[in-house]
């Protein structure tokens, strides 16, 4: 859960000029992380990275793994090409 909440965090800090002021969504495949922007009391870590969630205009929505149609779709490319 923390590796993807972590890529959230990375994305919200590196593009937040684009984002401000603009609604948009992550899909996540994991439920847990609906947790951070519904829970009310949360401490350490967890409390920081929903405050930085808190300045923008974001939904999160969970897939399940089986419903990401394209998420690894560059790593299982298959090429016909023969190397030469």
């Amino acid at each position: 859960m923390e590796r993807e909440a972590l890529g959230m965090i990375y994305s919200v800090n590196n593009f937040q000029h684009y984002m401000l002021g603009k609604n948009f969504i992550f899909h996540v495949d994991h439920s847990t992380l609906l947790y951070l922007v519904s829970k009310a009391s949360l401490t350490g870590k967890l409390a920081r990275w929903t405050l930085l969630f808190q300045e923008f205009e974001l939904d999160i929505i969970h897939q399940p793994g089986a419903q990401h149609a394209v998420v690894d779709y560059l790593s299982r490319l298959v090429s016909e090409e023969v190397p030469t």
